[in-house]
């Protein structure tokens, strides 16, 4: 809701659990990623190694 107020966001997606985000990273390749640590299905830090590498560019703040 923070981020929907600054016209230069643009929101792409938003995931229930950290399985869903590495495979939407895989396919959006967003320039920032903002993630949760505490995920349902995984730790938030090995899904954030596994973003990382879906997509190289992508700025990763947990």
């Amino acid at each position: 809701m923070l981020l929907s107020a600054h016209v230069e966001f643009e929101i792409v997606c938003e995931s229930v659990n950290g399985s869903a985000a590495i495979s939407k990273t895989a396919e959006l390749q967003p320039d920032v990623i903002l993630l949760d640590i505490s995920l349902p299905d995984m730790n938030g830090l090995e899904a954030a190694r596994q973003m990382k590498s879906a997509a190289p560019s992508a700025e990763i703040f947990c």
